[in-house]
């Protein structure tokens, strides 16, 4: 492999993955990130607007809501897992809480 370029991406067996079904990947990804995203603000501003709570709790449960859409559409869709939830569950707990640790 050439310096520079990217190795080729993996499935859970070690099988490459073929370029289109990685760019399908990506864009359900992608809308699924998007909808996760609308449902959090979605929930928030309603209960800011309408339910007037203060904006930092009715964040959280926005983003709770989102995260739970994001975690069943890519569990369904995207990755189209076969794993029980009991482990799929805790990896993506894990990424979440990688993300919060690393982001601030």
């Amino acid at each position: 492999m050439a310096s520079g370029t990217a190795a080729p991406r993996t499935d859970d067996e070690g099988a490459a993955v073929p370029r289109s079904r990685a760019t399908r990947e990506f864009a359900t990804f992608a809308a699924v990130g998007a909808a996760a995203t609308a449902c959090h603000y979605a929930i928030m501003i309603a209960l800011v607007e309408a339910a007037g709570v203060a904006p930092v709790p009715a964040s959280c449960v926005g983003a709770v809501a989102g995260a739970l859409v994001s975690y069943r559409l890519n569990y369904t869709h995207t990755f189209a897992s076969t794993q029980r939830h009991v482990v799929a569950l805790p990896r993506f707990n894990a990424g979440r809480v990688e993300y919060f640790t690393i982001a601030p």
